[in-house]
């Protein structure tokens, strides 16, 4: 299934215009990393619970693309929880860091 990748919009009360939401689609992070890889991006800040299914071997092929395009990962988990080690592998990759603190 393909996600449903929506930009910020008129009503996000961020109106920061590099927010992006993939909400209600289970394993859409990398649709939108592929999204920002093609913007050209060098960082990427991934701010969520992270309670889904991470898949091993697209977790690593997705951290091996960030370090080859030379695009830190900041993973922060919002509730604290520690950060699934398959995302920590890819922050590490990329020179990143992973945080597990509710702000």
């Amino acid at each position: 299934m393909r996600a449903k990748i929506e930009g910020p919009s008129p009503g996000w009360k961020s109106g920061r215009a590099s927010s992006w939401c993939t909400g209600g689609y289970i394993f859409a992070a990398h649709h939108a990393f592929e999204h920002l890889f093609d913007q050209g991006v060098d960082g990427i800040y991934w701010f969520a619970d992270f309670a889904d299914k991470v898949d091993p071997e697209l977790a690593k092929d997705l951290g091996g693309q960030m370090r080859r395009k030379g695009i830190q990962l900041t993973a922060h988990n919002f509730l604290g929880r520690p950060v699934a080690p398959e995302v920590v592998a890819m922050v590490e990759a990329t020179g990143g860091t992973a945080i597990s603190k509710v702000p």
